[in-house]
């Protein structure tokens, strides 16, 4: 959905926004919204969704349980491309449910005072095929990059990397349609955020001086299986076994020993649920993701999502990295790797 910038609003409006937010804040307090309870929960209730079983019940974000929600009209065109997304809402979406019946299931009110930070969407699954040849090529001129250098030797050099048990990695992005952006192109990136995974495991494998590898899990919804046969390929070309895990379970996967590889997009603003699910134990082990601007006000936050759409985060990120120090950034990404201070 298509929102005014923050800054073609009218003064009233803009209050009246900024009111919202501060309330909703006020409402949750210290509480997370993203529990494991609540992901897995809707997830489970979602993955039931059949052109024969259209009705589930949805968690709310203070952990109750509401029944009857009929998503009949998902299903009125059926087609064989078509797939249904479970979309984790932003903390700005979920305080503007009153004013948003969008996202309010079922458009009645006393949903949207519910607050399910969960929604319903559908996207188009459209097979289409992989350019090995052009993503060899991108593999090979990632391998003799300073950005691939650059981290390898973070890893293997910093101390703080001890805690790294497993390696979680969330949208990294399909790998299609390469010859159509050349240059410095979303799939280019897309490859290369994929192989900083198998760096960083191999980096964490000859610091620790093992021949065991750290677990590596995959989770994207976007991914195809062609995307699936070509990361394993390059993965045991490199002696790693790789995972991928059905969307959006691997975030129950990520624990205070996981190193997390996470990039935003509008249907998962990752950096806001990894806030929320790691906050128990003061952050996961490190992550790599776009750099974390602090937020401390409804207007910041407004004006965050406006610059860029894709980095969706709010106030609470920053206690993501707060136990953390940057150990390196990716000015081309605007990314940064965060580990938590062990030493």
């Amino acid at each position: 959905m298509n929102f005014p910038r923050f800054d073609e609003k009218t003064a009233e409006e803009q209050k009246h926004v900024d009111e919202r937010l501060d309330e909703f804040y006020g409402e949750i307090g210290t509480k997370p919204v993203y529990t494991k309870e609540l992901i897995k929960y809707n997830a489970d209730q979602f993955a039931k969704l059949t052109v024969d079983n259209t009705t589930i019940s949805l968690m709310d974000m203070h952990g109750n349980i509401h029944k009857g929600f009929s998503f009949v009209n998902w299903f009125a065109h059926p087609k064989t491309t078509a797939k249904l997304l479970l979309r984790f809402l932003t903390y700005l979406d979920i305080a503007s449910i009153k004013d948003n019946m969008f996202y309010s299931p079922g458009m009645l009110d006393q949903l949207a005072e519910a607050r399910i930070p969960t929604y319903v969407l559908m996207h188009w699954d459209l097979e289409g095929g992989l350019n090995e040849t052009e993503l060899k090529q991108i593999e090979e001129s990632w391998t003799k990059s300073e950005t691939h250098k650059k981290i390898q030797s973070t890893l293997q050099k910093n101390n703080n990397t001890g805690n790294i048990k497993k390696i979680v990695c969330f949208g990294m992005g399909t790998l299609e349609h390469v010859s159509a952006y050349p240059g410095t192109s979303p799939p280019d990136w897309n490859l290369g955020h994929s192989l900083v995974a198998l760096d960083a495991a191999q980096a964490l494998k000859a610091k620790n001086k093992t021949t065991k590898s750290v677990p590596i899990i995959f989770q994207d919804p976007f991914y195809t299986q062609k995307d699936r046969a070509y990361l394993e390929k390059i993965a045991k070309q490199r002696g790693f076994k790789i995972e991928f895990i059905d969307y959006p379970y691997g975030f129950l996967e990520v624990d205070e020993y996981t190193l997390v590889l996470a990039q935003d997009r509008p249907e998962v603003p990752s950096a806001q649920v990894l806030a929320d699910l790691t906050a128990p134990f003061g952050g996961p082990a490190g992550i790599f993701c776009r750099t974390i601007t602090p937020i401390t006000t409804a207007k910041q936050e407004m004006i965050s999502r406006d610059d860029d759409p894709l980095h969706l985060v709010n106030r609470r990120c920053s206690s993501l990295v707060a136990n953390m120090m940057e150990a390196c950034t990716v000015d081309d990404w605007a990314s940064t790797l965060y580990l938590k201070k062990t030493t």
